[in-house]
């Protein structure tokens, strides 16, 4: 596949160029920290929450995507998410939600929060479930960024990246 083909594709699918040094920790090439929560399961209204610290360095940029495999919704429905995780991020005296939104995604199983954070600060990462139609549901999570602290309410799944 030529270049011109692959670059047009790329820009007809919406995914666009990635730059992994921006993305992504890569020893000895950024300042990047991340972490991994994968297959952890909530019941319905149960929550985690994960603390970060944050630190200087040169991307003060924190990215956190979440991502679950939804059933299967209803034949010709409008709204077909069936199980519903909330992706939010507290940070000093606000609360972010995901995908550019000014409050909880309700359409979508795959969520991120991108913010510009200073060092020092404390930022809460909290994922709830809500509105679940099976009796629990498992998630994936990633951040990445400048931090150096994780805190949270269980340590199971959870792996630095």
């Amino acid at each position: 596949m030529n270049s011109p083909t692959f670059l047009s594709f790329i820009f007809n699918t919406g995914f666009g160029l990635i730059n992994l040094a921006k993305s992504i920790p890569l020893k000895d090439v950024n300042q990047l920290n991340g972490f991994l929560v994968n297959n952890r399961a909530l019941q319905d209204g149960d929550s985690d929450s994960i603390i970060l610290r944050t630190k200087k360095c040169s991307s003060p940029e924190l990215s956190v995507t979440i991502s679950w495999y939804d059933p299967a919704g209803a034949v010709n429905c409008a709204k077909c998410l069936v199980n519903d995780l909330d992706l939010s991020i507290r940070h000093g005296e606000k609360k972010f939600y995901p995908n550019g939104r000014d409050d909880p995604d309700r359409l979508n199983n795959m969520e991120r929060i991108r913010l510009t954070v200073a060092a020092g600060e404390n930022v809460e990462v909290v994922v709830k479930a809500k509105n679940l139609a099976t009796t629990s549901q498992k998630y994936s999570l990633i951040a990445t960024g400048c931090f150096d602290a994780i805190s949270e309410n269980s340590t199971e799944g959870i792996f630095p990246c």
